[in-house]
């Protein structure tokens, strides 16, 4: 049963004119009326939330939440969102019997689980048409040390699994599409990932053998984040899949499943395998007829270099900062490109807001950007976003500093994952509170080109990043180093 702290924040969230003092007293006095000695609070509570129109079954039922999860646990139910599912695998008992397993993963607002059903509850999933993104409980399920030493949870003879149809529980639960992220913001290894992002080039596949001897497939794509130019490469292991093998190059997508790795020389690559889903996305949404255009005006804080697209065009992308001090990333194509590039640091620009994000702009009509002139009302800029170094922490928000050059930038080529030859540039800087190295790749490298100890730099929408070395700030596609003195 669900702890009585939980049950009760559970009754506030449905019922807000309710408040925390007004529903203690309510249970006091159901407990008075009923007879203290036959009620507890959390059973007194029940009694209210029906007097008050609540249901609490569907919270009741999970007994535990996925974080909750420990070795040893048995005859449990849990609720989840489906993340990926992978296919029907055989195993011989130990009677020498042939059985079925199948493996799942469930996620909740902070924790990824793996599942695995056992015989005839492996193709419950097919029989119920579930899919990623539906919500399922587990019911008596049991608990196992994982391969990882993790908590694994499984499904046997006298477990199941059931569709969860109550809104309020599948409205508490992220979506994939909630938990996804931009390709470029991905900085340090993680293990179950959605990302989006353009596909660069078309997908190939390749075939090689293992250390064992037998044959292996695997298909390798690059992406390209809204965030970034830079191409972050994807594995697909085992996988011949002709719909990802025929992506058109510049398709918007999102691939859900994947882990990030990152290499000897610190760049982040994507690993998935046979359950990884891929999903064709809208690139912007689609102004319907008759709705009006919106302008909102932004600070540009950081504007980046122009970067060759594969059709020979230009992108350039950006960082802005409204009002409020929330940074937005914009990336111009086409006519845009030209409009923007011709901006400035600290110019006002308004842009008509639409992207896959919320704090993405996609902007290719030179109509959805205009400069703007100063208002009376004072927007922030690169001197109210700027940090120290000893204050860095992880994450994937842009970062802005002033700082030194204490080393001249190192600028050499590396061999990637994949065999290409690509150009890295790093440089050691510093504050008065602690020192750190920046890395920029490929065309990026110009914007470390020449600096020499001593020089003075103002560094515009860096990125955090944890590599083997420890943590470095990544020159992003929107990024921009200045010299000053």
């Amino acid at each position: 049963m669900p702890d009585f702290k939980r049950l009760f924040q559970e009754v506030l969230r449905q019922r807000p004119d309710v408040n925390e003092t007004s529903l203690s007293e309510l249970i006091q006095e159901k407990k008075r009326r009923v007879g203290a000695g036959y009620l507890t609070d959390q059973g007194a509570l029940f009694l209210v939330a029906a007097d008050l129109g609540v249901s609490l079954e569907a919270v009741a039922a999970a007994t535990i939440t996925l974080k909750d999860l420990y070795i040893g646990a048995n005859e449990i139910t849990v609720v989840g969102r489906v993340f990926a599912l992978y296919s029907i695998q055989r195993y011989q008992r130990r009677d020498g019997t042939k059985g079925e397993y199948r493996r799942i993963i469930l996620f909740d607002s902070d924790t990824f689980v793996k599942v695995t059903l056992w015989d005839d509850k492996a193709r419950a999933l097919d029989e119920l048409g579930i899919r990623p993104n539906s919500v399922i409980s587990v019911v008596k399920g049991y608990v196992k040390s994982g391969l990882d030493g993790s908590p694994a949870l499984n499904v046997g003879a006298r477990g199941g699994i059931e569709i969860v149809q109550d809104e309020q529980v599948m409205n508490r639960l992220p979506t994939i599409e909630r938990v996804s992220k931009d390709v470029s913001s991905v900085s340090s290894p993680e293990t179950y990932m959605a990302v989006f992002g353009f596909v660069k080039s078309s997908a190939r596949l390749s075939e090689f053998t293992r250390r064992d001897g037998t044959p292996g497939k695997v298909i390798n794509l690059h992406l390209v984040g809204l965030q970034d130019g830079h191409e972050t490469r994807v594995a697909i292991w085992g996988s011949e899949s002709k719909e990802i093998l025929d992506l058109p190059v510049e398709s918007f997508i999102r691939v859900i499943n994947v882990k990030a790795r990152i290499l000897p020389h610190g760049e982040i690559e994507l690993h998935g395998d046979e359950s990884t889903v891929i999903e064709k996305l809208p690139e912007q949404p689609e102004v319907t007829r008759g709705e009006q255009r919106k302008f909102k005006l932004f600070r540009v804080v950081s504007l980046g270099i122009s970067l060759p697209e594969k059709d020979g065009t230009q992108s350039i992308a950006g960082i802005l900062v409204d009002e409020n001090k929330e940074l937005y990333t914009v990336i111009a194509r086409d006519e845009a490109h030209q409009d923007l590039a011709q901006s400035i640091n600290d110019a006002l620009v308004e842009f008509v807001i639409g992207g896959p994000t919320r704090s993405v702009i996609v902007c290719r009509s030179g109509a959805d950007l205009r400069v703007a002139t100063e208002t009376g009302q004072r927007y922030p800029g690169f001197g109210d976003l700027v940090t120290k170094i000893n204050a860095i922490k992880d994450g994937s928000t842009p970062l802005f500093l002033e700082v030194i050059a204490l080393s001249r930038s190192n600028i050499q080529e590396v061999v990637t994952g994949d065999g290409s030859t690509v150009k890295r540039a790093e440089v050691i800087v510093g504050d008065e509170t602690g020192e750190i190295r920046i890395v920029a790749w490929r065309n990026l490298t110009k914007l470390l080109h020449d600096i020499s100890p001593g020089q003075r730099l103002r560094l515009r929408g860096l990125v955090v990043q944890q590599d083997r070395n420890g943590v470095s700030l990544q020159v992003r596609s929107f990024s921009s180093v200045e010299r000053f003195s």
